[in-house]
């Protein structure tokens, strides 16, 4: 039974004293942008995980609080054709390299 859209959540714990964040979430789309964190960094770790029904349905994670920012103004850059061009092809170069090590 998955959690519905309108119920998903999620929580940041910044306790002081504490030098981690807690994190808990009930939001899917973060569950796996932690999860894969949490598989390629010793940092993040995942403490809890709740079920209903034998279906995930909330993550409790915790990481150094110096990787919680707030932002306090959106920024868009701008780009030359020449430099997305660029990028698209550091982007094309770093999935053929992944690629080739998996």
């Amino acid at each position: 039974m998955r959690t519905p859209m309108e119920e998903r959540e999620t929580w940041i714990y910044l306790e002081p004293g504490d030098d981690r964040a807690k994190v808990y979430t009930s939001d899917y789309q973060y569950m796996n942008k932690f999860d894969k964190l949490v598989s390629s960094s010793e940092d993040w770790i995942c403490d809890k995980v709740e079920k209903c029904e034998g279906d995930v349905v909330s993550k409790t994670y915790y990481c150094p609080k110096e990787f919680i920012s707030f932002r306090s103004k959106k920024v868009s850059r701008t780009m030359t054709d020449e430099q997305r061009e660029a990028a698209a092809e550091r982007l094309r170069k770093m999935r053929e390299t992944k690629a080739s090590q998996d």
